[in-house]
C-alpha cells in the first residue's frame, strides 16, 4: 500500500510542475511527457 502512495504522490508532483510549464511545452509536449511518465510508473507498479 505504501508503494502506491509513493508512486501516485510522485506523479502528482510532476504533473503539477508540467501544468506550470504548459505554455512552453504546448499540448504535444504536455501529453507526450505525461504519457511517458505514467507509462514508466505503470511498468514499475506491475
Amino acid at each position: 500500500m505504501a508503494m502506491l502512495f509513493v508512486i501516485f504522490d510522485l506523479e502528482a508532483v510532476f504533473i503539477f510542475a508540467w501544468a506550470v510549464a504548459f505554455r512552453e511545452l504546448g499540448w504535444a509536449g504536455y501529453i507526450g511527457e505525461i504519457a511517458v511518465f505514467i507509462g514508466i510508473l505503470v511498468a514499475a507498479l506491475i
